[in-house]
């Protein structure tokens, strides 16, 4: 664990002690940009192992990612694999849109098929609400798979496995090991006290991309 948070730091993929501007418009001093990690081999490698030791990931026959940053973080644990379970795959779904206030994830036939009456357990960066985690559940079970489990690199919303009604959901990285649920908290621009002492922006989320940018 202590190489992998050293890794983050290293890399920009944990920002702490900060005041960003998040996605949904709500300020916070903690960020995790899941793409940093991808863009890191090193990193990749650290948060896969991490994974696979984890105890959700042993029964899953299909593995799950959703979007650029986890494919290739379940592929790679998908690889780690191949020695003692070849039949394991790895299913990318397509990317996910909106329908009202739910999160719609979708696969194409060819994959569609392939979860049909298997184990799934789905891989994601981070879990700020349960939003996008219980698109992913709904679009893997309209398929006709089981989703036996999630796992996330940070779980910034402390989602449990209750509220997601599955069996299993794991954090790569404990919240307690980056400071905690207040080091993670967030606040509407009104009610930010990081901007009622007067500490300035130093980075926004793009709102299209979920890019991290630089105020200055």
């Amino acid at each position: 664990m202590e190489r992998l948070l050293r890794l983050c730091r290293e890399n920009g993929a944990l920002i702490l002690d900060s005041h960003i501007c998040l996605r949904s418009g709500r300020h916070g001093s903690a960020f995790f940009d899941g793409r940093a990690v991808m863009a890191t081999p090193a990193l990749l490698e650290a948060a896969s192992m991490r994974i696979i030791g984890l105890d959700v990931f042993g029964q899953a026959e299909v593995i799950v990612g959703r979007g650029n940053a986890t494919v290739e973080l379940a592929t790679l644990v998908a690889q780690r694999h191949l020695d003692f379970m070849p039949s394991r795959l790895m299913i990318r779904s397509q990317p996910r849109r909106k329908q009202g206030e739910r999160v719609v994830v979708s696969f194409e036939p060819f994959h569609a098929a392939k979860l049909r009456g298997q184990r799934v357990v789905f891989v994601e960066d981070v879990a700020t609400t349960s939003t996008t985690c219980e698109g992913v559940i709904r679009g893997i079970r309209r398929c006709g798979g089981e989703v036996t489990g999630g796992i996330v690199i940070l779980n910034r919303g402390e989602i449990t496995a209750e509220q997601l009604g599955i069996p299993e959901f794991e954090s790569v990285i404990p919240l307690a090991e980056i400071g905690g649920e207040e080091q993670w908290q967030s606040w509407t621009s009104d009610k930010c006290p990081l901007c009622a002492a007067g500490q300035p922006l130093e980075w926004v989320v793009d709102d299209q991309r979920g890019f991290l940018v630089p105020t200055k």
